[in-house]
């Protein structure tokens, strides 16, 4: 049996990246099962003991077949900031929380130095090669915008 007339078949996957809906997203944050096989692979015990802790799940019921990839990967996306997994990423601010910056602002209030354990800011200088890469990329995608628009004003 064929489609239903008048309606188009819809693709199983969604046309847009899914990672370009997270403006910000860390690397990290952008592999798919095989970043999450790396992640389990490289820190086990901290995936299992933020599993248990924050959801009182068992890391073994992945293999057991009671919890998906697609539902352990949500859940570990959306960890709270002071999670174990998120330590192992090496990014100096990871589990810092708001009340964190705010002793250290006091601190810095209090004696006029900053706090030696207050992570620097990220830098706002962006390297030059990386500065040309994105203008000829956005070039190119003006190019090629250009090109299709002119093809459908010529039909």
């Amino acid at each position: 049996m064929g489609p239903v007339q008048g309606h188009a078949a819809r693709p199983h996957r969604p046309e847009r990246d899914v990672r370009a809906a997270r403006p910000g997203a860390r690397v990290h944050e952008r592999g798919g099962i095989l970043s999450l096989a790396r992640l389990i692979r490289d820190h086990a015990d901290a995936v299992e003991a933020d599993l248990q802790r924050y959801y009182q799940i068992d890391l073994a019921d992945l293999w057991r077949g009671r919890l998906t990839l697609r539902r352990l990967a949500t859940l570990l996306r959306y960890l709270p900031i002071g999670a174990a997994t998120l330590g192992t990423y090496g990014d100096p601010d990871a589990g810092w929380t708001r009340t964190d910056y705010l002793l250290t602002d006091v601190f810095h209030a209090l004696t006029g130095k900053p706090h030696p354990a207050r992570p620097a800011p990220p830098s706002t200088r962006r390297d030059p090669a990386e500065t040309r890469r994105r203008d000829n990329l956005m070039r190119e995608r003006a190019t090629r915008r250009a090109a299709e628009l002119e093809q459908l004003n010529r039909r």
